[in-house]
């Protein structure tokens, strides 16, 4: 929940109101946000922020689909995507490096590329390249399964 993230030291921007629900037999969780109309300073955590908004721009979709590049990575890897000993660090390498690095396994395994082959089209620099949610629900992967 909201919460436990501000614990952890990561922001919801200028959030107003977070809801967070779990359902046990489904195995899936909701979330919904309501935000006001002024933009954030800075909106989530460092390693899952944009470039765009690393160099100050406001959250947008393209943002987000981002994010949803660095979640889906973390899920599969169990780590962040760019790498750093601090935030400014993490931020240096993640506005330096073209792509993320990503373990052997990810080069091996057959579900694992193409896992890898959405988070590059997520984890493209510029804004206007990156999947949009619509292509990620149409893509491949999705549409063929997760298995």
């Amino acid at each position: 929940t909201a919460e436990f993230l501000r614990s952890m030291g990561e922001g919801f921007g200028d959030s107003k109101d977070t809801k967070a629900s779990m359902s046990h037999s489904s195995r899936s969780l909701t979330a919904s946000h309501s935000f006001s109309s002024k933009p954030a300073v800075m909106a989530g955590a460092v390693g899952f922020q944009s470039p765009e908004m690393l160099d100050g721009a406001a959250p947008t979709k393209a943002s987000d689909m981002w994010a949803l590049g660095v979640t889906i990575y973390v899920v599969l890897f169990g780590r962040l995507p760019f790498s750093g000993s601090n935030r400014h660090d993490l931020r240096e390498n993640m506005l330096d490096e073209s792509q993320p690095m990503y373990p052997a396994e990810a080069t091996t395994d057959r579900k694992l590329r193409r896992w890898k082959m959405l988070i590059n089209q997520l984890l493209q620099r510029d804004p206007e390249s990156r999947m949009t949610a619509k292509q990620v629900m149409q893509s491949r992967l999705l549409r063929r399964g997760l298995n």
